[in-house]
Formats: structure tokens, C-alpha cells, sequence
């Protein structure tokens, strides 16, 4: 994804939870300048060079990471967005996480860093990813797949508006849906089977 695409379907809540996906790394770089530098100054051997290098190298190290991790934390702050359409661009367009990743994600609490509702938004598009990934395994693996996020906690989700991933799970002005992880892949395999099953029938007509 990139900054223009991610610009044109973004509220200011969803710039806001993008900024927050870098306050860890923010806090490592401070702290990486920070304590060498308090050190040296305890030690009174303190040189204003060593620290303008430090700063730069930190700098660059920290700009480095974020053009690196932009794409994934733009998905991630669409995703969590209060705009079913942003969250629906984010999933068709860039959220491709492998099975491994799509786990970590939906069975993860959300950080610190995070808004509540983002965050579990995320679980949710994350589970319904873990379901796209496993319509096309058999039984047996979908079902070791389910034992993975069996514990998970459950999802709360928070939709201000329903698109083609969430509709089957929420309807307006009705209470927000809260489903275990393993519930919300189960419920998406059967839409996506069903979903196929339609569609032959539909070419077997014609």
C-alpha cells in the first residue's frame, strides 16, 4: 500500500493508530540515545560529537525501519479503521499475511500502543484471513488450525458499518458481535464454501 492510497481512505483516527504502531520503536530510539549519552556525562567524559553521530545514527536506523514497516502499519491502522469501506480496501488490497502471521495477529491482544477497537478489529480481519488461507486445505489441517487459536480470547469487535467480509458477522444498530477466533474462521469457511458452491451451480446453468 502506499502513502497516497492509504491518504485517500483515511480518517484522522486512523493517522492517529498509524503513529501509534511506531511509539515502541520511538521509545527504543530515545532511550538508544539516551542512556549512552547520560552515561557519558556521569562519567564527565561526555563529547558533543560521540552524541551528534549517536543521534544521526539513530535517526537513520529509526527512518530506515519505518519506510520499511509503512506499508504494514497502513494496513494495519485501515484495517482497525471505523470505515468498513478503508477496513474492506485494506483486506482485499494489501493484507496478505501468511497463516503464521494471520495466527499471531488474530490470537495477539492488542498492544499498549493500540486503541482497544482498532486492535480488535484487526483480530478479526486476521481470522477471516486465516479462514481464506485454509478454504483451500483439507479438513484434517483446518482442523489442526482451529486447535491453534482455540484459546484465544474472544473478539470484540467494533464495525461502524458492514462490507464484504463483516456482513455476515454484523448488522447495523444490532449489538457488536463477540465470537472466539476459532468461531469467526468457521463461520467465514462456511461462507466461502458456500460462496463456491453458488458459483458452480451458477456455471452449470449456463
Amino acid at each position: 500500500m502506499t502513502f497516497g492510497e492509504f491518504l485517500s481512505h483515511q480518517d484522522a483516527g486512523d493517522v492517529l493508530i498509524f503513529a501509534f504502531y511506531y511509539l515502541p520503536s520511538l521509545i527504543v530510539a530515545f532511550f538508544a540515545i539516551l542512556i549512552p549519552t547520560a552515561f557519558f556525562a556521569i562519567r564527565k567524559s561526555l563529547n558533543w560529537n560521540y552524541v551528534f553521530i549517536l543521534t544521526v545514527s539513530a535517526i537513520c536506523c529509526w527512518g530506515i525501519y519505518s519506510i520499511s514497516m509503512a506499508s504494514q502499519y497502513m494496513t494495519l491502522a485501515l484495517l482497525g479503521s471505523e470505515s468498513s469501506e478503508a477496513a474492506e480496501f485494506a483486506y482485499q488490497k494489501s493484507f496478505k499475511p501468511n497463516l503464521h502471521q494471520a495466527i499471531n495477529l488474530a490470537v495477539s491482544s492488542p498492544g499498549w500502543e493500540v486503541e482497544e477497537t482498532s486492535g480488535q478489529n484487526v483480530r478479526f480481519y486476521a481470522a477471516c484471513r486465516i479462514a481464506d488461507i485454509l478454504a483451500s486445505s483439507n479438513p484434517d489441517f483446518q482442523n489442526t488450525t482451529l486447535e491453534k487459536v482455540q484459546n484465544a480470547s474472544i473478539v470484540t469487535a467494533g464495525f461502524f458499518g458492514t462490507n464484504s467480509i463483516n456482513g455476515n458477522f454484523f448488522v447495523p444498530n444490532r449489538t457488536q458481535p463477540e465470537l472466539s477466533v476459532a468461531d469467526i474462521i468457521r463461520i467465514r469457511l462456511m461462507e466461502l464454501e458456500n460462496s463456491r458452491a453458488n458459483r458452480t451451480v451458477v456455471v452449470r446453468a449456463h
